[in-house]
């Protein structure tokens, strides 16, 4: 006499049709008849339980019907498991894809908001600060002034590799300043501050260079900095800040 359980717990004997497996536990006024057609065998994955002597067909029953539920249990836990990897290499991906957009400052919603810090500029909205595409002698104004937005570019440090991405956004200006620093970083601090950037305290030449910071949309944090250029009379502004994606890491 032989019982087969398979992949769904079902029990069969013989030739008969299929049936569920009845309760492990029985009554102990229960008697049933010994399989004699000897042990239990594994074929094509399903058991078949042959029976064994002093063996019970209901406990040979049980132990089919566990021993094929764990195999159930086993490839769930395995499409599981592949199913978590996938998530986490598409997780992987989309990051990367993030990291390596086409722009380090797409639609330009970092540059938006740097770009009316150059109104506190002194001369700003005149010839005398015009708006550049790039520098070059025959482009800035009179006496070298000027301002131009430099947008995010590819770059890495001397083509390391693990040090590629975006360089930041750039605002920049250069003007002519005849009067002192304290008159200037007054005037330029005024100006900035109704834009919402705050000044930050220096202890090593507070009277030689001026910085500020701001909180972009985004969370970002942008800073600008005041600094006198070589030439007398002459300034540099710089506002900056990280690009959207993967900056490119320093030397």
């Amino acid at each position: 006499m032989k019982w087969r359980v398979d992949e769904r717990g079902l029990v069969r004997r013989g030739r008969g049709g299929w049936r569920w497996p009845g309760s492990c536990v029985h009554s102990s006024t229960t008697r049933y008849q010994r399989v004699q057609d000897g042990p239990a065998s594994l074929v094509h994955g399903s058991l078949i339980l042959n029976g064994s002597s002093g063996i019970s067909q209901p406990i040979l029953m049980c132990v089919a019907s566990f021993w094929n539920f764990a195999n159930i249990a086993s490839r769930r836990r395995r499409l599981v498991g592949i199913g978590a990897l996938i998530v986490v290499l598409i997780v992987v991906s989309v990051w990367w894809v993030a990291g390596q957009s086409s722009s380090g400052d797409p639609g330009g919603q970092v540059m938006d908001q740097l770009v009316p810090a150059a109104t506190a500029l002194p001369g700003y909205g005149t010839s005398h600060l015009p708006w550049v595409s790039e520098l070059g002698l025959s482009s800035v104004g009179p006496e070298g002034s000027y301002v131009i937005k430099i947008e995010p570019h590819s770059d890495s440090c001397d083509g390391i590799a693990g040090t590629q991405g975006w360089s930041s956004v750039v605002l920049q200006a250069g003007f002519h300043w005849p009067g002192t620093s304290a008159t200037l970083f007054s005037y330029v601090n005024g100006r900035l501050k109704v834009l919402g950037w705050n000044r930050i305290s220096l202890k090593r030449n507070p009277d030689e260079q001026a910085m500020w910071s701001l909180r972009l949309k985004g969370g970002k944090k942008a800073t600008a900095s005041l600094d006198p250029n070589a030439y007398p009379h002459l300034w540099e502004f710089v506002a900056l800040s990280r690009p959207v994606g993967r900056a490119a890491s320093g030397c």
